[in-house]
């Protein structure tokens, strides 16, 4: 039988914890989001697709990839929207907006996609904080 002295031990977990580190962001983040109120997965959809459009401007080679991946979530967010009223109706408007300054791609466009967003997205995180 071979046993393991203590620091090898603790350097084997060690090892195993940042290889797992990856899989336990990923498990936090799933958590996040099945146990989020509708309020606050609004919330985290509109960070996600700040955190895409960003990427999209940074990262020139991938851009039309993150800018997708921003699109589908607005079109999430567009679908998930009950239109009943005339506020409703505006901000589906300004999603529809976003999406097509997003497909259009030109620096400029992205640039008022981004701030657009970031303005709805400080927005929803302030109604957020409001709630009971």
């Amino acid at each position: 039988m071979h046993l393991l002295s203590p620091c090898a031990a603790m350097n084997d977990w060690s090892h195993m914890l940042k290889a797992n580190r990856a899989d336990v962001a990923r498990y936090y983040t799933t958590m996040q989001i099945q146990t989020a109120s509708r309020a606050k997965a609004v919330c985290m959809l509109h960070e996600r697709c700040m955190h895409f459009i960003a990427l999209g401007e940074q990262e020139q080679d991938k851009q039309r990839q993150y800018l997708d991946k921003a699109q589908n979530i607005i079109a999430q967010l567009q679908a998930a929207l009950i239109v009943d009223d005339h506020v409703s109706r505006s901000l589906l408007f300004l999603y529809d907006f976003c999406y097509m300054l997003l497909e259009k791609g030109g620096n400029n466009e992205i640039d008022s996609a981004r701030e657009l967003f970031a303005t709805l997205t400080a927005t929803f995180n302030t109604l957020i904080r409001q709630l009971p």
